[in-house]
Order: C-alpha cells, then sequence, then structure tokens
C-alpha cells in the first residue's frame, strides 16, 4: 500500500496536535501548518492525498481557509480538501465548495464520525483500540 499524506492546517496547537496523533501512523504521514503561509509553503514542496483546513486562520474572523483551499486546488487538483471549522454556516459551506472544498466538516463533529470520512476516502486513519468509540470528543473550538 503506498503511503497516504495528509495535511493539517489549524491556528490552534490542540487540534493540529490531536488530529496528528489520531491521524498518523505506518502507512499515513501527517504534516502540520499554523498559518496559511506554512501551508503554502509546505503545498509547494510536498505532495498530499487530503488537506484539512481550518476556516479561520487567525482567530474568529478570519476566512484565510477559503484563499487556502483555491491555493491548493489550483496547484494539486487531485488532494481532497475537507475544511474543519467551528465558525461554519450554509453561506461559508457554498463558498469553500465553490473554491474546490470537497467535504465540509463542523468541528462539533464527534471524532469517530470524522475518522469514519477520512477512511470513506480511502485513507487508513484512526487507532483500532478505540473500539466503542468512547475514548473520543468532538472538537470544542475554532
Amino acid at each position: 500500500m503506498d503511503r497516504k499524506t495528509i495535511l493539517v492546517v489549524d491556528d490552534d496547537d490542540a487540534t493540529r496536535s490531536s488530529l496528528s496523533s489520531i491521524l498518523a501512523s505506518d502507512v499515513v504521514a501527517v504534516r502540520t501548518a499554523s498559518t496559511r503561509k506554512e501551508a503554502e509553503r509546505l503545498i509547494e514542496t510536498e505532495r498530499f492525498d487530503l488537506a484539512i483546513v481550518d476556516l479561520s486562520l487567525t482567530g474568529r474572523v478570519g476566512m484565510e481557509g477559503l484563499e487556502l483551499i483555491s491555493k491548493i486546488k489550483k496547484r494539486a487538483p487531485q488532494t481532497v480538501v475537507a475544511v474543519l471549522t467551528g465558525y461554519g454556516s450554509p453561506e461559508i459551506e457554498r463558498e469553500a465548495r465553490r473554491r474546490g472544498a470537497d467535504q465540509y466538516w463542523e468541528k462539533t463533529l464527534p471524532i469517530p464520525a470524522l475518522v469514519e470520512r477520512i477512511r470513506a476516502l480511502g485513507i487508513p486513519v484512526g487507532p483500532e483500540r478505540e473500539k466503542n468509540g468512547s475514548g473520543f470528543a468532538a472538537f470544542n473550538g475554532g
């Protein structure tokens, strides 16, 4: 099996760290970025199967994630882009999809459901040790 690569872009340290530890394995490499610029540097030099992008990378009011979606899709159209946000709306989802987002996930999504959605994309992620899912919670921030 080819090694899969995931880019996680979020300004929240805890979210980046949690996603990285949940998703990384012997067959899945996870790279992280806390800013749009940092993410842009990574997409210029590396190929990703999936990019999980927070909508707001500079606090509650920013929309840098939308700009990043466009850059990712222009540079690597084959990369699946998933928006993961705590401040979404139907209008924002429409704009994210217009810019190329393939998936739109709210941070209230329980971690087991997030893992299943990523697995449905053909990326073998998630700790098998959490059979009942009770060891996971939903994200709680923006």
